[in-house]
This record gives structure tokens, sequence and C-alpha cells, in this order.
């Protein structure tokens, strides 16, 4: 079938809107009508950066089943929302961490096992980013990625679940696991980092410090439960003067520097994690005596997609979990312009919507 997507063609360009073939699904694949598709940080990277094109990004997207292909959990006319892909036969998917599918980096470039892609222009195959390819009228997809939803769910809102909200609140929820009253630091405060913040605020956290260069975005956290909000060169002093020694840090900026600042906000045996993309930060005598750790290689929030964002969703609706605060809308035309909204931290989660 013909379909309408946004291709990037050559690195750091533009996307243009373009018609492309797209097979029926496969065994164990779905045909999804894409309704939206967010833009995340590492749609941005891989434009800038790609390993292959021609590419269709995005990979936030929610639509409906239009058709399945020997998958008896989902039927035509499905709410789904699109996450992560995996095998689902290697030792970690079958142990029920399919966040570390031994081929995640393979599909998260878009090739799935045997180099097949359903996207193709003239006969030139095109990639689809994390093996979906969001940013487009419909995508085939593993019904592995796949998460139904409510039928009652905004469709507009639905999408980001699948990769930045449930990184940052599953970081959070998942793998701190905090107890009520234990403080924590987010640094850089992007979907990731507001997921992060309101996940803290529904663990019962306190402190729960932002910090980000971007006033829009402090303020955006105060109102999504930050407790104190910081920015500017003498943060170190600023998040001192808060807490002597926190729990917790996030970093979500990939800024060494950022990083750094954190690692030294944790207390006694302290839990730093960084998500995006960066070194570790520099451990000195110190760190080492107050038994301070670090992760630096959290995939997705460690999160099963197709239990975290129903709960996730469930928040949503309870009023608990307010992600249309994140949300700027944008028509697929207008795509470019998101993107550039996106990096100038005018928007903070831009969603494309079909």
């Amino acid at each position: 079938m013909k379909i309408k997507a946004a291709v990037l063609r050559r690195p750091g360009g533009k996307l243009n809107i373009e018609t492309l073939e797209l097979a029926r699904p496969r065994e164990g694949e779905l045909l999804v009508r894409i309704h939206s598709c967010g833009i995340c940080h590492t749609d941005e990277m891989e434009r800038q950066s790609p390993w292959r094109t021609p590419i269709v990004l995005g990979h936030e997207a929610c639509g409906t089943v239009e058709e399945a292909v020997g998958c008896p959990d989902f039927m035509p006319g499905d709410k789904v929302a699109l996450s992560y892909a995996s095998c689902g036969e290697c030792s970690e998917c079958v142990a029920g961490r399919p966040y570390a599918c031994r081929i995640y980096r393979q599909l998260m470039d878009g090739m799935r096992p045997g180099g097949y892609t359903p996207l193709s222009a003239c006969g030139e195959p095109v990639i689809p980013f994390f093996c979906q390819g969001g940013f487009a009228e419909f995508s085939v997809v593993s019904r592995r990625s796949a998460v139904k939803i409510d039928p009652d769910m905004d469709m507009t809102l639905a999408g980001p679940f699948g990769c930045g909200i449930q990184t940052g609140a599953g970081t959070v929820l998942n793998c701190f696991a905090p107890l009520a009253g234990q403080g924590i630091l987010i640094t850089g405060v992007g979907t990731v980092g507001l997921s992060a913040v309101m996940a803290a605020k529904i663990a019962g956290c306190y402190p729960i410090i932002a910090a980000d260069r971007f006033p829009a975005r402090l303020e955006l956290a105060e109102s999504l439960g930050a407790s104190h909000c910081v920015s500017g060169p003498d943060l170190a002093a600023q998040i001192k003067s808060i807490s002597s020694g926190l729990d917790f840090a996030l970093d979500t900026s990939a800024d060494d520097d950022l990083r750094r600042i954190a690692l030294k906000a944790l207390g006694l045996r302290g839990k730093g994690a960084s998500l995006g993309f960066g070194s570790l930060p520099a451990f000195d005598d110190e760190d080492r005596e107050a038994e301070k750790s670090w992760d630096g290689d959290i995939v997705e929030g460690r999160v099963v997609p197709q239990s975290f964002i129903p709960y996730l969703i469930g928040l949503w609706k309870d009023g608990r979990f307010p992600v249309e605060k994140l949300i700027t809308a944008f028509p697929l035309g207008e795509i470019n312009e998101a993107f550039r909204a996106n990096s100038e931290g005018r928007a903070v989660k831009p969603v494309i919507v079909m």
C-alpha cells in the first residue's frame, strides 16, 4: 500500500513528506494506522547523524490496528501505543527483560532479523527507526511493540508513553523505587526529566529538586511536583543549601558537568543514574567512601511496556500524571518546525498528528 511519511535522506537535513510503499504485515506483525507520534531526543540525534538513509524517524507512535497477522491478542479497531521492539526469543526476553533484548540495538536501528524492512521507495529500502517509523500514516510493527490502551484514551497524548515518559517514570519507580520522604535531584527536565518529577511526586519523595537552563521548564517542573528548582553557575551550592545529601540523582542532560554535580549531591549510599548518552561521572575517594553508586545503562526505564504503560495511563486518568502539560501538537506538514521547537526548548514534547 502507498502511504505518506516524513523521510530523512541526508544527515542533518530536513524531513520531506514523500509517498512510500508499505508491505503487508508478516506473521506476528500488525498494520497500524498512526494517529500521532512524539518527537524524542533520540530522533533528533538520529536526524543529525543517521547510520543509514533514507529513514523514517519516530518511535513514540499510537494508533489503531488495521490488520493483525498471527496476533491473537489484537484485533482490528484496537487502540495501541507503540514502544520499543524486542525479539521475544533471547534469554533476556524469555526471562521477562525485553528492555535488555540481545538484539535491541539492531532493532533500534530499524532492521528486523534478516535485514528485512517493510518500507520502500521505488524499490529502494527505507529504514523505519526503532522498527516503527512513526512519522507516517501507517506502520507495520511487531506485536511485541504494541500495547493495547483504553479506547477513550486521548490519542494525541498516548504515543510518548512508549519511550520518553516510561523511561523517566520507570527509572524512578522501577529502578530507584524510593520510599516516601527520600530526596531526589533531577538534572534536565525535558520530557524524561519531567516524567521523573511526576513519578517522584507519586512516590512521595522530598525534596524533589529540578535543575535546568530553561526557566519555562523549571516553572513546569514546579507545577508537576518539584519542591525546588535550581539553575545557573552556582548550581552545586544551591543544591547543597537544600540538602546536604540526597538519596537519588537522575541525570537526563548527557552533560558531564551536570552529571558530576549530581554525583556530588548524593549522600551516604546514594544512588544515581544516567539517561542519555555520555560518560559516567568520575568518582573520587570521598564518593567511594560514601558508597555511592551510579548506573549508566538504564534502557527504557527497565520496564515492560505492556504492564507499565497501562499503569501510567491509569495514573493519568486519576489526574496524578498530567502529561498533557508537556505536549504541543503539530501537523505532519510542520514536522521540521516541530523539531526546531524541540531543540530550542520552545516545546517540551512536540507531537506530530497525522
